[in-house]
């Protein structure tokens, strides 16, 4: 893995510029990789599992659907479970621009192992590792809203547990890459991340809610985005 086969006279020609302006750009092509390699970093972000205004729908339409169920701690961990199984295969049902996204960062994790130690190196650990830390807050947001929403919290702080849930949605995205059966993936990466969840949390609430406690949980929902 690694950008050493691509070619800079080909990329100046693809890209339509002068090759007298590049070679000012960039003086020679490991100096174009470098700078190559740290944008592609920090564009390789993937969105799941926080694609939030279709997962805000997600859940606004479940919790609605259910919302009988959200009196007691059981009814309500028993929602918390469904939401969490829907929206993960719904998340793991990647899209070409999200795979793309997956390949690059995973590409970019890879290769980042086989770089000689040097500033090239230093430059896109450190993109990597700031676009990981973007990710896992992100994620730990979600995981809060989520958890807290039905009156749960979690056993350990929130940014382990999206830690872990993106271990998880990482070993899920290789196997994907690697051609496992993509009708698996989503029912796979349902159970798992249900069963992290419901692993992780402890009632904050134990109380019986009542009907305006409920209609108002549900007004709340009626944002674009509960997750921002």
């Amino acid at each position: 893995m690694g950008l050493d086969h691509l070619s800079f006279e080909e990329a100046i020609r693809e890209a339509d510029v002068s090759r007298t302006a590049a070679y000012r750009c960039w003086p020679h092509k490991d100096a174009f990789l470098a700078d190559l390699s740290v944008e592609l970093a920090r564009q390789a972000v993937p969105v799941a599992p926080t694609r939030n205004e279709h997962s805000t729908r997600l859940v606004r339409d479940l919790v609605h659907a259910h919302a009988g169920r959200l009196r007691t701690r059981a009814q309500r961990a028993r929602t918390l479970e469904e939401v969490v199984r829907v929206t993960a295969a719904d998340d793991f049902d990647l899209d070409r621009v999200e795979a793309r996204r997956w390949q690059t960062y995973l590409a970019l994790i890879l290769a980042l192992r086989t770089m000689p130690p040097g500033p090239l190196r230093d430059q896109v650990a450190d993109a990597l590792a700031e676009a990981d830390d973007l990710l896992t807050d992100r994620v730990a947001g979600s995981y809060r809203m989520l958890i807290e929403f039905f009156g749960f919290r979690s056993v350990v702080d929130y940014p382990t547990l999206a830690r872990i849930g993106l271990a998880l949605m990482r070993g899920l995205v290789v196997g994907e890459l690697a051609g496992r059966p993509t009708d698996a993936g989503p029912d796979v990466a349902a159970i798992a991340f249900a069963g992290l969840l419901v692993a992780n949390i402890e009632p904050a609430d134990e109380s019986t809610w009542s009907r305006s406690t409920i209609e108002a949980k549900l007004a709340a929902l009626a944002v674009e985005d509960i997750f921002a």
